[in-house]
């Protein structure tokens, strides 16, 4: 999972961009061949970005939402497989659980109908610092608009 994720980060982007919307939703199959669940709005306008996010993995008791960062912009003019780099903050649900952090978002939109899209989270910080988990849809989209 390190070398996947270290291969995230390298080809991961962050490019101040205006006019970009990405929706998805669905679910993976985690490293311990648990399923964990997905949802996320995120647009970005004259390099301002926003959106949230869900994130659900019930076997890890991982249960988080969070708001993408405002400087997190994509490139609007990115091909249908660039895989994005998007930062957020994070707060475990419910609340009481502990601190929240960052998360960093990876998602890649391969097409329709949406078997070969990718979809990655990394938790730093707070209750869930260090959790990370990354790979192709079992079910759902990501969709670029």
């Amino acid at each position: 999972m390190k070398r996947s994720l270290l291969l995230i980060v390298v080809l991961a982007i962050s490019l101040l961009a205006t006019g970009c919307k990405v929706t998805g939703g669905g679910w993976i199959t985690t490293q311990d061949g648990d399923k964990a669940t997905f949802s996320f709005t995120y647009e970005c306008d004259e390099g301002v970005a926003r959106g949230q996010f869900t994130y659900h993995h019930r076997a890890e008791g991982v249960n988080v939402k969070g708001t993408f960062d405002v400087d997190s912009c994509i490139d609007e003019d990115a091909e249908e497989d660039v895989l994005y780099g998007l930062f957020a903050t994070y707060a475990p649900q419910p609340a009481k659980l502990g601190d929240g952090g960052v998360a960093e978002i990876y998602i890649v939109d391969d097409g329709e109908p949406g078997t070969d899209d990718f979809f990655g989270i990394v938790l730093d910080d707070g209750v869930y610092d260090g959790y990370e988990e990354s790979g192709t849809l079992g079910g759902g989209n990501i969709q670029t608009h």
